[in-house]
């Protein structure tokens, strides 16, 4: 572990060379790490106008202002589109790729494999004409040899952990006693209890209570489809809690809750039939500007053949003259 110390001054002993030197250095560093300034190095005091610029807050909201209305834009446009569909057809399956000269491309790959397997066929026949396992006998008695005088040791990983104790131990007797400071303690975390939960006792115990059958009402497809929303939610639950806790009855929270819960069905019905109204009304404007627009193309293609018509004509007067 110490062979490979080189010391500044010559030494007889390399190993106490090599601790002393150490201590040395760990005592100068903790010296170093506790150092106190003479020098106020503080930075200085900011003030607000100088890294709080409104003007830029405000070119910023505009341009954010300026995306989000595009974006409306943008997606009434796909909605459009999504409705009433494409007036591009992008039916592009005519068209098929082709290859040039595949034939030849093919009789190539061929000869080239052929070429490939006669090859690797020769280079497996050949043998060596030197000993493999003599060769490395002897390399690794060289290698016995060598690490025998090396002062560098090719151990390494081994070496370093090695020197990583060595230079903890030496911390621990010598350097920490000197500035107060012990070994840091791992943290042990201790695992929390977890509380039992309450047991509700009954307020009137004389009082025997009869045991019931258990009956599982299995709901028809009607019920399930006229009480889609009658499920316990989290809200629910919560209250059930707490009105165990009071010693409290759970039926008149239900039926608050249910009715709650019918007035925000009756809400939500109503909201839903708006949104309906509106997109009727928006799906009827959209098809009186379609029948516009095809009424325009007719008019337009009538006028065209009048005009021609009256071309024509013209062409024949003029001929015959």
């Amino acid at each position: 572990m110490h062979r490979f110390y080189q010391p500044i001054l010559p030494s007889s002993n390399l190993f106490l060379q090599h601790k002393w030197d150490f201590i040395d250095y760990e005592i100068h560093r903790q010296k170093v790490k506790h150092i106190r300034s003479e020098i106020d190095q503080r930075a200085p005091r900011t003030y607000p106008h100088m890294y709080i610029k409104p003007k830029r807050l405000q070119l910023e909201m505009e341009s954010f202002c300026t995306i989000q209305r595009q974006n409306k834009f943008l997606l009434e446009k796909l909605e459009k589109i999504h409705r009433h569909g494409g007036w591009v057809d992008s039916d592009n399956t005519q068209h098929k790729p082709r290859s040039i000269n595949t034939l030849a491309r093919q009789k190539e790959a061929t000869r080239i494999c052929n070429e490939n397997r006669t090859l690797l066929s020769r280079i497996k026949d050949e043998h060596t004409s030197y000993n493999r396992s003599k060769q490395e006998g002897s390399f690794a008695m060289q290698q016995k040899y060598r690490a025998n005088i090396d002062k560098f040791p090719r151990e390494w990983r081994e070496m370093s952990q090695d020197m990583k104790r060595f230079r903890a131990d030496i911390r621990e007797k010598y350097v920490y006693p000197k500035f107060g400071k012990s070994k840091p303690k791992k943290k042990k975390f201790e695992q929390i209890a977890q509380p039992e939960p309450p047991v509700i006792k009954p307020i009137l115990s004389d009082v025997k209570v009869e045991e019931s059958e258990v009956t599982i009402h299995a709901p028809s497809e009607t019920e399930l489809k006229e009480e889609p929303k009658l499920q316990m939610t989290i809200l629910e639950r919560i209250k059930n809690i707490f009105a165990r806790k009071r010693d409290k009855t759970q039926v008149k929270i239900l039926e608050e809750d249910r009715e709650e819960m019918d007035d925000s069905e009756s809400e939500y019905e109503i909201n839903q039939d708006k949104e309906n109204d509106e997109v009727n009304e928006s799906k009827k404007k959209d098809e009186a500007s379609q029948a516009k627009e095809k009424d325009e193309v007719a008019q337009d293609k009538q006028k065209d053949e009048v005009s021609r018509d009256k071309q024509k004509g013209m062409r024949k007067e003029k001929k015959m003259k």
